[in-house]
């Protein structure tokens, strides 16, 4: 046991540990390296202590956790591997890092530094504001295809600032409050892997930074990716991509697959350019404060489940000039919708041109289509009527012979339980009964019923069972059906 005191220190030199170092004390780091020094460890390191780093990489050093090899620290800022002053830190796969404590990032590189976690189940924490990999100041990087994990409150998967560099191609799982898969600040980013943030944003970026998601991207729990005013996203993946897209100053759609915009997603100013497509969530709204769309641009939306729904694209020209469509349209009835007045874009303000083409996704033919216009006032409405193609009368019709359906139902039912028991009936006695029935249809074609309505009824017979004598039985049976069937239009 060694308190406040490295357990190998190595200066312009190279050792390794295939053995087991435990530690205890303020500063007490399992492997200290400096000077140009190299340190390996395919043994076990444990330190006990605040600023107990696993391995301590300093002034141009590299440090390398070997496959088998496992750090494990306990105490605040206790870091896993702490990399700084142009050194270089690596967990290869099969290497593992644990770490318990407030402020413990599991791998740490700073000025100038780098840190790679290679791959495997291979970066714990623990702690409140424990990352799982941390790069900060200029020219510092951290990568990652391995696995990362945190569990603290605002403990980030990875984390860049000042400059810095993250790049991920592993999956990234964080389960704390306010704990974001990758944090981003004045810095950047790219991801070709698994963002899972539990109770925090997918990514987080700000202050002049950049994020560029590639192919292989996921987003699971929270597809949340929030920037601000300065910060950039780019997508540029062959994959179709759903997210909450928000607050970006500048967005790019490079790749060839969809981007859905989620409910909640809002840009300053969104360009869709030439040969790519953007979808609208089904029931969703994205907001913009400018829009153009190309010659050769698509445009994909859903019809709300109602009429009272919000407008799938909301431009609100708050920066000036004019709205500008051309391109292509689709409108997905998919959801089923209810018949009505329906808003499928809202502009405030100017707006210039139409699309070239429109298209309709109606998979049974439940509707009757109706191209939508512009209707203009102080702003502009894109509208259409949505209707089934079928009439009212015929819903009404199908409504009353399921209702009758379920009465008869009941009572033939009734009857074979009777056949079922006359051995047991005494003759000359009356058996009385009641049965209780209600049924509900919602207006809805994709449903049980083949056609849509909305219907409720609700009923009740009764009557008696009476055997004359060993050979007849009768019946008697009074019927009082209440049948409420509401029809929209």
């Amino acid at each position: 046991m060694v308190k406040s005191a490295a357990g190998m220190y190595i200066f312009i030199s190279t050792a390794n540990n295939n053995g087991r170092i435990t530690t205890y004390g303020r500063y007490a780091a399992g492997m200290g390296v400096d000077h140009s020094s190299t340190a390996t460890n395919s043994g076990s390191i444990t330190t006990g202590g605040t600023n107990a780093y696993g391995m301590l990489v300093a002034g141009n050093s590299t440090a390398t956790n070997e496959t088998g090899g496992s750090i494990t620290t306990h105490g605040e800022e206790a870091h896993g591997i702490y990399a700084i002053n142009g050194s270089t830190a690596t967990n290869k796969i099969g290497g593992s890092i644990t770490t318990y404590g407030e402020g413990a990032h599991g791998m740490f590189a700073q000025y100038d530094s780098t840190a790679t976690n290679e791959g495997g189940d291979s970066i714990t924490t623990h702690g409140i504001l424990a990352y799982g990999m941390y790069a900060s100041g200029l020219n510092s990087t951290v990568t990652n295809s391995g696995s990362i994990t945190t569990r603290g409150e605002d403990a980030h998967g990875m984390s860049v600032d000042n400059g810095s560099t993250a790049t991920n191609s592993g999956t990234i799982t964080v389960k704390g409050a306010n704990a974001h898969a990758v944090f981003v600040n004045n810095s950047a980013f790219t991801n070709s892997g698994t963002l899972d943030s539990l109770h925090g944003n997918a990514v987080t970026a700000k202050d002049n930074s950049s994020v560029i998601l590639k192919d292989e991207t996921k987003l699971a729990n929270s597809h949340i990716l929030e920037g601000d005013d300065t910060s950039s996203l780019e997508v540029n993946m062959r994959q179709d991509l759903s997210a909450v897209v928000k607050n970006f100053g500048t967005f790019t759609h490079s790749g060839t697959g969809a981007v859905i915009f989620e409910d909640g997603s809002s840009l300053s100013k969104f360009e869709n350019k030439s040969g790519k497509t953007i979808k609208v969530a089904p029931n969703a709204t994205f907001e913009t404060s400018s829009y153009t769309q190309e010659t050769g641009a698509s445009l994909y939306i859903y019809v709300p489940s109602d009429p009272n729904a919000g407008y799938p694209l909301k431009v609100s020209n708050e920066a000036g000039g004019a709205a500008k469509f051309a391109g292509n349209l689709t409108i997905d009835y998919t959801g089923y919708p209810l018949p009505g007045k329906y808003t499928y874009i809202y502009v405030a303000g100017e707006r210039e041109g139409s699309f070239n083409s429109i298209s309709y996704i109606d998979p049974k033919g439940f509707y009757t289509i109706y191209e939508p216009k512009w209707v203009s006032g102080s702003s502009w409405y894109y509208t259409s009527l949505v209707d089934y193609a079928f009439s009212e009368q015929a819903l009404g019709l199908v409504s009353a012979i399921e209702d009758w359906s379920l009465l008869r139902w009941i009572m033939a039912n009734h009857l074979q339980d009777v056949a079922s028991e006359i051995d047991n009936l005494e003759a000359g006695k009356k058996v009385y009964y009641a049965h209780f029935l209600a049924n509900k249809t919602d207006r809805d074609p994709a449903g049980r019923s083949p056609l849509g309505y909305e219907s409720d009824t609700k009923g009740l017979s009764f009557g008696f069972d009476k055997k004359t004598d060993e050979r007849q039985y009768g019946a008697s049976m009074q019927a009082i059906p209440k049948r409420i069937s509401t029809l929209l239009t």
